[in-house]
Parts: structure tokens; C-alpha cells; sequence
């Protein structure tokens, strides 16, 4: 993030936050397929940097969550054997 523009960093921040890019728009005054275009460069230069598959990899749940929801599961299982 240190060597992005402003313009890459606020895209980023809104992206990360959830808020729809339209709205950056309007408040930086530019049209959004510029946005757009901006987003889809970012998205190539991440790639580019962390790989091609970094989509598919932040994408999976990862695994010590697996482990957490099954000992969860367990407990609700033990839990439900014992007051029948």
C-alpha cells in the first residue's frame, strides 16, 4: 500500500470497507468507469504480485476454522445427548 497513489489506496480502503465504488465517485468527482478501470488495474497489479490464484486462496475459509467448527459441533452434539 505504501507506493500506491491516494486516488489506489481510498479505491482499496473502500473496497476492504464494503462501500460501493459509486460513492467514491461522487465524492472525488470522477465518473465511475474510471473507477472501475482503476480497480480492475489493482486487481492485475495483486495478481501480478501475490500470484494468480491469490483470489481463490482469500476466497477459502481457512482451516483452523474446519477445526473450530467441528469442536463446536462436538460440544453442541454432547451437549444435546445429555439432556435426553
Amino acid at each position: 500500500m505504501a507506493g500506491l497513489s491516494e486516488r489506489d489506496k481510498a479505491i482499496i480502503n473502500y473496497l476492504v470497507q464494503g462501500k460501493p465504488l459509486a460513492s467514491l465517485a461522487r465524492r472525488r468527482h470522477l465518473n465511475t468507469s474510471k473507477l472501475l478501470y482503476h480497480k480492475r488495474r489493482l486487481a492485475d497489479a495483486i495478481a501480478n504480485f501475490m500470484g494468480s490464484d491469490i483470489l481463490i486462496q482469500i476466497r477459502r475459509k481457512p482451516n483452523w476454522k474446519d477445526s473450530l467448527d467441528a469442536s463446536r459441533e462436538r460440544l453442541a452434539c454432547r451437549e444435546e445427548r445429555r439432556h435426553l
